[in-house]
């Protein structure tokens, strides 16, 4: 978890990764917009076959202040996680969240005819740090992960959080909760497949 009394994760492992993704979140916000239509998660789209909107959806953003909150929590995840999500880490993981935040949103938000942002699979890097916080016993790992799934979850059944004046689209805590979700799933499935593998 954070370490910054000690030192900022600056080796090229933990730096790398999350310095790629913004770079694409970056570029793919210049797009123009007929280029971006074709990525943005679209319900009639998808029901046509256009299957890479559940994930590209993820990748995309409506504004600058949008992508720069994004970024934001990017930076938060790499200062508290970055030992979690190292290397080829990235590779696997954040497709994987991406997918499940566009499934969950398709199958458990029918009302959410288009949806684009990439704060669903942030939920899922947290709970996902957080998971392997408590794999390590580490102070406030369950604290943290319980407050995850209780935010995620309250905003999805009642209404939006604000925290410091910030408060999160109503679309977005369906691919929030779903991102929580994938994590869990994700982290579970890791868990037996090596409990298998050290048998």
């Amino acid at each position: 978890m954070l370490k910054l009394a000690l030192t900022l994760p600056v080796a090229n492992r933990f730096i790398l990764p999350p310095v790629a993704v913004a770079l694409l979140l970056s570029l793919l916000f210049l797009l123009p917009a007929q280029f971006t239509d074709w990525l943005t998660f679209e319900r009639s789209a998808l029901a046509s076959g256009q299957l890479w909107r559940l994930i590209s959806g993820q990748f995309i953003h409506l504004s600058a202040e949008h992508l720069l909150l994004n970024l934001a929590g990017l930076v938060l995840v790499w200062l508290l996680f970055a030992e979690y999500t190292a290397g080829k880490r990235y590779l696997w993981l954040l497709p994987i969240l991406a997918l499940g935040c566009g499934m969950g949103v398709w199958l458990f938000a029918p009302y959410i005819e288009y949806y684009v942002g990439f704060s669903g699979v942030l939920y899922g890097l947290f709970t996902w740090g957080a998971l392997q916080d408590v794999r390590q016993r580490q102070p406030f790992g369950r604290v943290l992960l319980l407050a995850i799934i209780a935010k995620a979850s309250y905003e999805f059944i009642f209404s939006p959080i604000p925290l410091a004046s910030i408060s999160a689209n109503p679309l977005a805590t369906a691919a929030h909760l779903s991102g929580v979700v994938s994590a869990l799933v994700v982290f579970f499935i890791c868990h037996l497949l090596c409990s298998k593998l050290n048998r």
